[in-house]
């Protein structure tokens, strides 16, 4: 599959069914990521981005070629944007504790919410982790043209799936930070619906911290004594720096670990595998951090990092929860993470989604994200509608860890990264 689209050009029937407005922009659209031409790709990728860098895409398609869908947008010829779409699946439990089912709500949930169902769908940004990783464009493209040329492409691929009998229950944008909202309110002239999500926790980084001591000691005595209390817990563990081979030596030991994690979700997309870890590690390289750790020369757990940019993404996680109770493993790892931040100077950590109140023990601060969402068939889509307006995000307790004068600067960091204003 390969094709040029101009968007001006589009069937009429399909900008009727999706809402689409008109763009001047054009666009390629492949499966194939031979097709995608990489010097091209990685200098529109301006804000240096890992998860829309080749080299990711690269392992990405070793595991997932057929079901990612490359798109360079074009203005007059000129590459000005791309993006990346996964056709994938959703896994949900209940949904209860995130949606108040009852009236009409009650009903579109038991229609959309069954059980440990499986539901395919297509996403535009990251399955695998939180934050705006889908696509990106030059500055000049202004928000609405861009949107709306992202929906043709959508619309493009869902059409291509159909033609290989490949059904799709909904077609997912994520995920938006308050300062890119305008760009979720031209999402909804397409038909999508935007919703609140479970807030991401991140944590910034003072640029005097040099070392962890100095990190420690930022904090009050209070929670110093609880990370202090959570390293002696520790002693005894044997902290292991592992390359692709460890990766795959351990590769069962690995997927187990990782699925004690994920099965424990309430909500989770596809699952990783771990051929996809081991080709990431051989393409990232130093990028891409992985510990493992040891009791009586036994593996109790790992944890994978990336390095994007200025931001540590705590990317991964696998625990033996026995080993957790007794060692503090959890607590030890996010500890890790705050490590190797400031050994890599990174600027903050993305810690991710779950686990809050853990989180903001040691300094993460929860941050406002949304979602948009569309069901391919207008009736569905239409009931989406009513079913969205009674969703809403989970919520832990936050503790505030630092002493009063950094507990000052990360409360302002906060904000900032709840504004809803650029700059």
């Amino acid at each position: 599959m390969r094709i040029m689209v101009n968007c001006s050009v589009f069937g009429e029937r399909k900008k009727v069914r999706w809402s689409l407005g008109t763009s001047a922009l054009s666009y390629t659209l492949t499966d194939k990521i031979a097709d995608v031409p990489t010097e091209t790709w990685d200098a529109l990728n301006h804000e240096k981005n890992i998860f829309l860098s080749s080299e990711y895409l690269s392992a990405l398609a070793k595991c997932w070629e057929g079901n990612l869908f490359y798109i360079l947008f074009f203005k007059d010829e000129t590459p000005m944007g791309i993006a990346v779409l996964q056709y994938t699946y959703f896994v949900s439990g209940e949904l209860k504790s995130h949606v108040d089912v009852e009236g009409g709500a009650g009903f579109v949930a038991r229609v959309f919410g069954r059980q440990s169902r499986q539901y395919p769908i297509v996403v535009c940004g990251s399955p695998f982790c939180t934050g705006p990783h889908g696509y990106i464009f030059q500055k000049e493209i202004q928000v609405e043209e861009a949107t709306t040329a992202l929906c043709y492409a959508l619309t493009d691929v869902i059409h291509f799936l159909r033609k290989t009998n490949r059904d799709t229950q909904a077609v997912v944008v994520k995920d938006f930070y308050p300062k890119d909202y305008n760009a979720l309110n031209e999402l909804k002239e397409c038909g999508f619906h935007t919703f609140a999500v479970d807030h991401l926790l991140k944590m910034p980084f003072d640029s005097q911290w040099k070392t962890f001591d100095d990190y420690l000691n930022a904090l009050n005595t209070k929670f110093r004594t609880k990370a202090k209390a959570a390293l002696k817990k520790f002693e005894g563990v044997e902290t292991r720096v592992w390359s692709a081979e460890d990766l795959e030596a351990n590769s069962n030991l690995v997927q187990a670990l990782y699925r004690n994690v994920y099965d424990r979700a309430e909500f989770a997309m596809e699952p990783l595998t771990v051929d996809f870890l081991v080709e990431l590690k051989n393409v990232l390289k130093e990028k891409m951090l992985i510990q493992a750790y040891y009791a009586a020369n036994e593996i109790i757990g790992y944890q994978i990092a990336l390095i994007n940019d200025k931001e540590l993404e705590a990317f991964l996680v696998g625990i033996d929860y026995e080993a957790n109770s007794t060692y503090g493993l959890y607590s030890n790892m996010l500890l890790s993470f705050v490590k190797m931040a400031i050994e890599g100077q990174c600027e903050e950590i993305a810690f991710g989604r779950t686990a809050g109140e853990i989180k903001s023990t040691f300094g993460a601060v929860p941050v406002e994200m949304r979602i948009a969402l569309r069901h391919p068939g207008r009736l569905r889509n239409a009931l989406l509608k009513l079913f969205f307006t009674k969703v809403h995000p989970g919520s832990e307790p936050q503790r505030f860890p630092f002493k009063q004068e950094w507990q000052g600067i990360l409360d302002t960091k906060q904000r900032e990264w709840n504004s809803q204003h650029n700059g």
